[in-house]
């Protein structure tokens, strides 16, 4: 499932609801960040752990994204062969042994 939130309270809705595997977030949204809404999951869904990597043009908040335990961090403009490595990276991860 593919889906797209521009706030806070859209893209916790949305992945609460659905409680993908993978999580694809951008750091700034009009409301907030995403890593209000990782914390809005923590406190709902503790045991919900999916995977994350931010795309984002912040370098500054990797340190912070380490801490939410991001599997990686991809700054914009995106690089292909980054994007490339990293969705391989998760198709390792995801798959069952």
């Amino acid at each position: 499932m593919v889906d797209q939130a521009g706030t806070t309270k859209e893209g916790f809705s949305i992945i609460l609801k659905h409680q993908p595997e993978i999580l694809f977030l951008d750091i700034q949204l009009t409301d907030g960040s995403s890593f209000d809404i990782l914390e809005q999951l923590h406190q709902n869904q503790p045991n919900y752990k999916p995977k994350i990597v931010f795309i984002t043009a912040y370098h500054e908040y990797a340190i912070r994204a380490i801490k939410f335990s991001a599997l990686d961090y991809i700054l914009k403009p995106i690089d292909v062969t980054e994007l490339k490595n990293v969705l391989r990276k998760l198709e390792e991860t995801t798959q069952a042994p």
